[in-house]
């Protein structure tokens, strides 16, 4: 028997009943025990903020085998440094990690302190080796909470010269 490895999930522009779906995927996530990679993409929602990043962010625990993120919510303007808190959160305990993508493009409301959350949660994976974190157009973040983001990076080029 074959399992699924890989899942790719995508909303774009999505006025719908985006909680149905999330729940949904929630439970999908869950159940798949053996994903080690997820790419979830939700362009443009007006709906989607930090309740529903914290609920899909605690359906990645259940992945334990996961190696590489890519999450992708481009002006989803409802995500702020709660939601952030969480995924750092939810993704600290997962020792398989080693790429993470997140891009938060247009996210007006992620603050430096959003960027701290996360970056020193990610700081104890062991694996981890690739973050690419997009902040493009988002403008409570400064250059001091960039700051957090190139530490993280530094160790993480210090841990593969070692």
């Amino acid at each position: 028997m074959t399992w699924l490895q890989f899942f790719s999930f995508s909303f774009l522009y999505c006025f719908g009943n985006q909680k149905a779906h999330q729940e949904s995927l929630r439970r999908y996530l869950k159940k798949c025990k053996l994903l080690k990679e997820i790419s979830f993409k939700l362009f443009g929602s007006f709906k989607f903020g930090d309740v529903e990043l914290q609920s899909l962010s605690r359906a990645f625990k259940a992945c334990a085998l996961l190696q590489n993120l890519h999450l992708s919510f481009p002006e989803c303007q409802n995500i702020t440094d709660v939601g952030l808190y969480s995924v750092g959160k939810d993704l600290k305990g997962l020792n398989s990690l080693r790429k993470i993508w997140i891009d938060l493009s247009s996210c007006s409301n992620i603050t430096g302190k959003g960027l701290q959350y996360l970056s020193e949660s990610l700081k104890g994976l062991e694996s981890l080796q690739v973050l690419k974190l997009t902040t493009d157009y988002c403008p409570k973040i400064t250059d001091r909470g960039l700051i957090f983001v190139r530490l993280l990076i530094n160790s993480l080029v210090y841990k593969e010269s070692h």
